[in-house]
């Protein structure tokens, strides 16, 4: 690829202890990753259950930003902090707040395809409703918020 060319990874830290990710995600930086993106895996693990049994039961975000946060103060690249992120000011607190280089929005921009110009241009979002099985990936029709925006066009 070439030194120019940036190389990422996606960890999966639910496979893990929080340690055996922070471990890894260490291998992956001496072997020379550019950034790292802890989220959750794909074992089939609910994404809001991942056991991290060091959260504070004050911390203000998901497990996975918590594991994110653990993982940058770890290793000297940029880290991505993803997890039920919904508004442009929650991402904005994430990022002052240390938790983070980046923010990774992924269900919200499902539900709204421009969410990231009405974040910038401080309008609203059409907000993802988390359902228990997200609709988008078998019948995108029946999300909530697909249904709110084409309904109210």
């Amino acid at each position: 690829c070439g030194n120019d060319f940036i190389i990422g990874i996606r960890l999966g830290v639910n496979h893990y202890e929080l340690q055996q990710s922070i471990d890894y995600a260490k291998v992956c930086c001496n072997a020379g990753i550019d950034y790292l993106h802890p989220s959750h895996g794909i074992d089939g693990h609910d994404l809001d259950t991942i056991e991290l049994n060091d959260i504070p039961p004050n911390f203000p975000y998901s497990s996975r930003i918590f594991a994110a946060w653990k993982i940058k103060e770890q290793v000297d690249i940029p880290v991505i902090a993803t997890g039920q992120i919904k508004t442009a000011d929650g991402a904005e607190t994430l990022l002052k707040s240390g938790y983070g280089d980046f923010v990774g929005i992924g269900c919200s921009y499902l539900a709204d395809p421009q969410w990231g110009t009405h974040a910038l241009n401080g309008q609203s979002v059409t907000k993802c409703y988390k359902c228990k099985l997200c609709f988008w990936f078998t019948d995108y029709t029946k999300c909530p918020a697909y249904r709110f925006l084409h309904e109210n066009k």
